[in-house]
């Protein structure tokens, strides 16, 4: 899955094939939100800082961040909660205020199109919900999200298109693509989809 997003990106090339977009390619604006935070604990990089980078690949070589720069990062940084937390080491965050960091980050060059690889791989129930309210949020902004997870039940609730990876490609309406008949064969166990007080889960039996 995430050699698939950094196809996407143009990190990688295809073996086969291209990757088409309906505008030009080369003027679109990726963000890309990893599965986790790679930092050295000992660095005393702060919150500005990391997302500051976002801003680096619309900097001129030699080009330092100016007031326009900081302001975007302050908005990021208090777009996904964290205003607070602005000038603090990233090493004392939690695991999921340092997700929100890297969104931030990603928001910093004003993406067109934002990439999250398993956003919240590894976090509690209640930071999980955190960060894809705010994914949510995003696209209801107006902007393009793409998203990839394993946790069926966080693609149930929230994703209004589903691509599965199996054996092929099958993509369509979350309704249509998560079926209890797909997943059963996919997962070669028993499994339901059902609802539960208007929002959809997906279940094991």
């Amino acid at each position: 899955k995430t050699t698939l997003l950094r196809a996407l990106m143009g990190i990688l090339a295809p073996q086969s094939g291209a990757v088409q977009y309906l505008e030009d390619k080369t003027r679109l604006r990726f963000g890309y939100v990893p599965q986790r935070l790679e930092l050295d604990e000992l660095f005393p990089l702060r919150v500005e800082d990391l997302v500051m980078m976002g801003r680096y690949p619309s900097l001129s070589p030699w080009q330092r961040p100016g007031a326009a720069d900081r302001e975007r990062v302050e908005a990021c940084v208090a777009r996904v909660g964290l205003s607070d937390r602005l000038h603090e080491p990233v090493r004392n965050l939690s695991g999921g205020q340092k997700q929100r960091v890297l969104m931030a980050r990603a928001l910093a060059c004003e993406p067109d199109i934002l990439f999250l690889d398993e956003p919240t791989n590894g976090m509690d129930l209640d930071s999980e919900e955190g960060i894809m309210d705010l994914v949510a949020s995003f696209h209801a902004e107006g902007l393009t999200v793409v998203l990839v997870t394993h946790l069926l039940a966080l693609v149930a609730r929230h994703c209004h298109r589903v691509a599965i990876l199996h054996e092929g490609l099958t993509v369509g309406k979350a309704e249509e693509v998560l079926t209890g008949e797909r997943l059963t064969a996919i997962y070669g166990r028993p499994v339901e989809v059902t609802e539960v007080k208007g929002r959809r889960v997906v279940l094991p039996v």
